[in-house]
Order: structure tokens, then C-alpha cells, then sequence
């Protein structure tokens, strides 16, 4: 670490590699998609159709770590909970910040009167 600059290369090399991580899930899932499909494209250029349980094998639904069946528009009501709680913590911040920055002037303002005296 530099001290007259302030740069920390370790937080950097943290966050590139959470991008990475984040970045290679999404990569591997849409290959796995891709080999899917692929597999599909095959098997209907060889037998020129296919059967339906075939298809239900090879296109399972999604299931999240629980085990459960996702559903379209699952995490809609999540996201909307994890947003308004996202929201009245950035409210409180707000405020908070706001309510020390005028104590702060108010001290500032204070030692400065005292000063002049």
C-alpha cells in the first residue's frame, strides 16, 4: 500500500475477484443453456421429432437451493421487500449523516465564536 496515495491494492484484487466469481456463474449457466438447446437442435435433426417425456427430462424446471420449483416472478415480491428496506436505510443514513454534519458545524460555529472573543 501506497501512503500518500491511499490506494489498497488488496480491496481492489477483493472486488475483481468477486466480479470474476459472479461473472463465471453467469457464464457457466448460460453455457449449460446453450448445451441445452444444442443437445435439442441434434436430436431433432436426427429423428426429425422428439418425445415429450424426452423433453421434460432435458428442460426440468429451475430449482432454488431449497429445492423448490422456481416460478416466474418469484423473487418480484423479494426484491420489492429487499428495496424498500434498501430504501429506509439510505433514508436513515441520510439523516443521520445529516443530523452530525449539523452538530459538527454547530461546534465548528461554536469554537469559532469563542475564538473571536
Amino acid at each position: 500500500m501506497d501512503l500518500h496515495t491511499g490506494f489498497d491494492a488488496g480491496a481492489l484484487g477483493f472486488w475483481i475477484f468477486i466480479a470474476v466469481i459472479v461473472g463465471v456463474g453467469l457464464w457457466a449457466e448460460s453455457r449449460k443453456n446453450a448445451e441445452k438447446h444444442e443437445t435439442l437442435r441434434r436430436i431433432l435433426e436426427k429423428t426429425g421429432g422428439i418425445d415429450e417425456a424426452l423433453l421434460k427430462q432435458l428442460f426440468r424446471p429451475a430449482r432454488d437451493f431449497e429445492g423448490r420449483i422456481r416460478t416466474p416472478g418469484g423473487g418480484y415480491r423479494a426484491l420489492r421487500v429487499m428495496g424498500t428496506i434498501v430504501m429506509f436505510v439510505a433514508a436513515g443514513l441520510v439523516a443521520y449523516s445529516l443530523s452530525i454534519a449539523a452538530l459538527g458545524a454547530v461546534a465548528l460555529l461554536g469554537v469559532r465564536l469563542l475564538r473571536n472573543r
